[in-house]
Order: structure tokens, then C-alpha cells, then sequence
């Protein structure tokens, strides 16, 4: 008893403090139910509000005063100054800088914020000063573009070695870019290759060991933009007039590297950051942006390297696929890479043959297409190169209609395609029969008319008998029924073409030489089908 009675003490004293916070807040029941939830969205509301105010007031004010403060200090240091030394905007923008760097340090704890973007713009200031040393002066400071870029060289990996010790994103793609704008001012091609190519080495070991996965987009775009840049002869940082430049040849193999490099970041990622799609998007980004510029580069100054430039190209988009297959099974960034592999073989078969030899490489390479998707696993490429094989196919109706030979070696194409998805079609997933059956269609077409056009008019009829006949063989090896009804077609065209020559050409002895043997074949094949029962078991394509 003496339990229960403590027990309902303690009650009783906790909905006495209930009572007491409730009077003292002015709740009632109803209150509490209907009326203080609308008084907290009130509230809420209001410290939205708030937080929005001094959010701007407090973050974006204060980033744009630094970038109105640093814009006009450099707008003064670009000034002619022509009553100084031509060394004095440089040393006046030096002592800025040092004073910013100076107030950084000193409100680093007391006003974080501020002091982290006064410490950027002093970099950037500390930059354009030593900028101001070759640009805008008369007669400059320093006249020699080397060393020149020396200096700024100096400033911007100062600023990326800081930005790594910080871990600031922001600082990192600020040194890059200034280390690109110090590439350009060189003016020297080879000294902005290799500069571009340490820049994209030292972005891809960021991407490989910390989780600034987004930075690589800036990074690829500063990569290929700055070799852009130098290709329509550096006019935005030397000054000189667009146009391009004709040497040497080996930059196209600095853009294979700058691929290279940037795709080994993507591959070697850390499993632990988990930024799939951070991995698709640079693939995506990186092999558009070395295809485009390539392209650009190799067809409208080294049109005499067109095909081995592209052959080279092939094979290294096909050696990165197959590199990611290995590492990542990422098949979306493996779909890019191969499918601009099979482009780059197609623009150096173009370059290299005339129509319609043409389409027969394009046709065969299908095949490798098909090949490669099976080794992948990939059912992205598969559909994606049976649609490029039917514009294939199209063209070739368009642009060599005459051209027998092509039509044979696309039906022949046709069958192996359809062949090779059929007994890797488990590998693949297909769950259909869509794509083997439009192959086999193409093949069925496409036969029959390459011969009319090979053959004499009175021999068509025997060829396209042969070829029901090669079809009954390939249903009976390879155990499947629609080869059979591939044959059964063949023959009722057969027998359709050889009354229309029997109707248009009365009087050719050949009309009676086809008559029998048509009807004879078809005899035969009758007592075939009666003797022998269909199977069960037979497998369908």
C-alpha cells in the first residue's frame, strides 16, 4: 500500500507541474490543440524570414563587397601609372595583398567567414600584380613571356597546395584556373600542354582521394577550353588574332593523354564516396569534350591524318571501356566510351574508302560492335548499334542501290549478327527476340535482291532457289525453325517471280527449265515435311 501510495503522490505532483507551465503559458486544452500550432508556423514563418535577412546580409553581402573591393583595386593597378616606375602598380598591388593576407589572419577566428574570402581575393590580387609586371604597362616590367609565367606559375600552385592543406573546393578551382591562365600567357605550345596535362594529373589524384567529386567538371572544362583556347591561337590572354594554328600534330596525342588521365580519376575513385553519378557525368563530359575538339582539330588542320588519327582514337576509347568494364562495371560510362570508339573507327573508315566500299567496312564492323557489347555485357550498345546498322542499311538502299556486292555482304552480316545474339542472348539478358528477328528480316530482303541484281534475269529464280535451299541446310545444322520459315518465303517469292516470267517472256526456253525445277524442288520438299515430324525441342532464335 505504501507503493501505491507513493506512486499516486508522484502523480499527482507531476500534473500539478503540468498545470502550473500550462497556466503559465495561457494554454488551455483547446489551446494546445487548435491554437499553438498555428503560433509556431507563425513563429516558424517569422524566423524564416529572419534567417533569410541576415543570410544575405550576413554571406552574400559580404562576398560581393570582396569582389567589388578586389575588382576595383585591380581596375587602379591596371591604370598607366605613367609617371612611376613600370614596376610600381605590381609592388602597390604586392603591399594590397600582404595587407589582406594580414587582415585574413587576424579575423580568422572572429570573423570566419569574411577572412576565408579575403584570403582568396589577396591570391588573386597577389595574381593580377605579378600579371601587371607584362600586361598594361609601356614599357612593360617583364617583357619575356617564360618568365612571365614562372612567376604566376609560383602563385597558382602556392594557391593549390594551400587549397589542399584547407580542403577548400573553392581554392583548388581558383589556383586552376589561374594555373591555366599562367599555361596560356607562356604562349608556348608545349609549355601549355604539359602545363594542362599536370593540372588534369593533380585533378584526377584529388577526384581518386577526396570527395570533391564535383570539382572534375570544372577541371574538364578548363582542360579542353584551354586547349581550345590555344588552338585558335591564344587570342583571349596573348591577344593575337583568332584563327588556327597549324602545328605541331602531337597536340591531338596531348588530347588522348588529358582523356586518359581524367578517366584513370574516374576508374580509381574511392568505392567509399559513392558518387556513381559524379562518375557517369565526368565520363559523359570527358569523352564528348575530347571527341568534339579532336574532331575539330584533326579535320580542319591535319586532314592528312584523318584516318590514322582516328584509328588511334578507336583504339584508345576501346581500351578505356575495357578498363572500366574491368574495374567498374560501370555501364553507362563503358556505353560512352564504346560507342565513341565505333564513331572514331567510322570517321576513319569514311576518310579512308570511297562509297560502296564503304558501307561494306561499316557493315563488318557491326560485327565487332556486337562482339565487344557481348564481351561488355551491355544491352545499351546492342540496341544502340542495331539502329546505326539500320541507317547503314539505308544508305546503302540511297547511295549504292547498284552495288550487289554491298547488299550480299550486309544479309551476310545480317545472319552472323543475328547468329552470334542468339547463342550469347542469356549472357545479354534479351528477353526478346525483336532485334534477332528485324536481322534475320534485313538478310531475308536483302539476299534475294543482291542476287536479282548479280544474276541474269533467266537465273534468278535458280538462285534464290539455292538460297531456300542453304536455309533448310542452316535450319537442320543449327536446329531452328525460322531458318525453315526464312526457306518457305524464299520459295513462294521464288514461285511468284517464275510465273510473272512465265506471264512477261513466253517464249524464253528458260521459262520451262524453271517451271520444272521449281516444281520438282517443291515435290521434294513436300516429302521431306511428310516423312519427317516437326520436333518439339527445337530452339527458337
Amino acid at each position: 500500500m505504501n507503493d501505491d501510495s507513493q506512486i499516486l503522490s508522484q502523480l499527482k505532483d507531476l500534473n500539478s507541474r503540468i498545470s502550473r507551465i500550462e497556466s503559465y503559458l495561457s494554454l488551455s486544452n483547446r489551446e494546445s490543440s487548435d491554437e499553438a500550432p498555428s503560433e509556431l508556423n507563425r513563429k516558424k514563418t517569422e524566423d524564416e524570414k529572419k534567417s533569410i535577412e541576415f543570410e544575405i546580409g550576413q554571406f552574400w553581402f559580404a562576398k560581393a563587397g570582396i569582389v567589388v573591393l578586389a575588382l576595383g583595386i585591380a581596375f587602379i593597378l591596371s591604370l598607366p601609372f605613367s609617371s612611376f616606375p613600370s614596376f610600381f602598380p605590381s609592388l602597390l598591388g604586392l603591399v594590397i595583398s600582404l595587407v589582406l593576407f594580414g587582415i585574413s589572419k587576424l579575423w580568422k577566428k572572429s570573423f570566419n567567414l569574411i577572412s576565408r574570402y579575403l584570403f582568396g581575393s589577396a591570391f588573386l590580387l597577389l595574381f593580377f600584380s605579378t600579371l601587371r609586371l607584362h600586361y598594361w604597362g609601356d614599357p612593360t616590367f617583364i617583357s619575356n613571356n617564360f618568365y612571365e609565367f614562372i612567376l604566376l606559375s609560383v602563385i597558382a600552385l602556392g594557391l593549390l597546395f594551400v587549397s589542399v592543406k584547407k580542403e577548400s573546393t573553392h581554392l583548388f578551382n581558383i589556383g586552376l584556373t589561374l594555373g591555366y591562365i599562367s599555361a596560356l600567357v607562356s604562349g608556348d605550345a608545349y609549355i601549355i600542354f604539359c602545363t594542362i596535362l599536370v593540372l588534369t594529373t593533380l585533378s584526377s589524384y584529388i577526384k581518386i582521394n577526396f570527395e570533391w567529386g564535383r570539382l572534375f567538371y570544372y577541371s574538364i572544362f578548363l582542360t579542353y577550353l584551354t586547349h581550345l583556347i590555344w588552338f585558335i591561337n591564344n587570342p583571349i590572354i596573348i591577344g593575337n588574332k583568332i584563327g588556327l594554328v597549324s602545328e605541331p600534330y602531337i597536340n591531338i596525342f596531348f588530347l588522348m593523354l588529358y582523356l586518359v588521365i581524367i578517366a584513370v580519376g574516374n576508374i580509381y575513385r574511392k568505392v567509399e564516396f559513392h558518387d556513381d553519378k559524379l562518375k557517369i557525368m565526368s565520363s559523359f563530359f570527358n569523352s564528348v569534350g575530347f571527341i568534339l575538339l579532336f574532331t575539330f582539330i584533326t579535320t580542319t588542320q591535319f586532314s592528312s591524318e584523318i584516318t590514322i588519327s582516328f584509328i588511334a582514337a578507336s583504339i584508345l576509347f576501346l581500351l578505356l571501356a575495357f578498363l572500366f568494364w574491368k574495374k567498374e562495371r560501370d555501364k553507362y560510362s563503358i556505353f560512352f566510351f564504346s560507342i565513341l570508339g565505333y564513331i572514331a573507327l567510322s570517321i576513319s573508315f569514311m576518310n579512308a574508302f570511297e562509297i560502296p566500299e564503304l558501307f561494306i567496312w561499316l557493315s563488318w564492323q557491326s560485327i565487332l560492335v556486337v562482339t565487344t557489347a557481348i564481351l561488355f555485357r551491355s544491352k545499351i550498345i546492342i540496341v544502340a548499334n542495331f539502329l546505326i546498322y539500320l541507317i547503314l542499311v539505308l544508305g546503302t538502299l540511297f547511295f549504292a542501290s547498284g552495288s550487289a556486292i554491298s547488299f550480299v555482304n550486309i544479309a551476310i552480316v545480317s545472319l552472323l549478327s543475328a547468329r552470334i545474339l542468339n547463342s550469347q542472348k542469356d549472357n545479354l539478358d534479351l528477353k526478346t527476340e525483336a532485334m534477332r528477328n528485324a536481322y534475320l528480316s534485313i538478310a531475308f530482303l536483302l539476299l534475294p535482291y543482291a542476287t536479282f541484281l548479280l544474276a541474269p534475269i533467266e537465273y534468278v529464280g535458280f538462285t534464290w532457289l539455292g538460297i531456300a535451299i542453304l536455309y533448310y541446310a542452316f535450319s537442320m545444322i543449327l536446329k531452328n525453325n525460322k531458318y525453315r520459315w526464312m526457306a518457305m518465303m524464299t520459295l513462294a517469292i521464288t514461285i511468284l517471280y517464275t510465273l510473272v516470267l512465265g506471264i512477261l517472256h513466253p517464249d524464253n526456253e528458260f521459262k520451262v527449265i524453271a517451271f520444272i525445277t521449281v516444281g520438282v524442288v517443291l515435290i521434294i520438299i513436300s516429302f521431306v515435311y511428310a516423312k519427317v515430324k516437326p520436333k518439339n525441342n527445337v530452339e527458337n532464335e
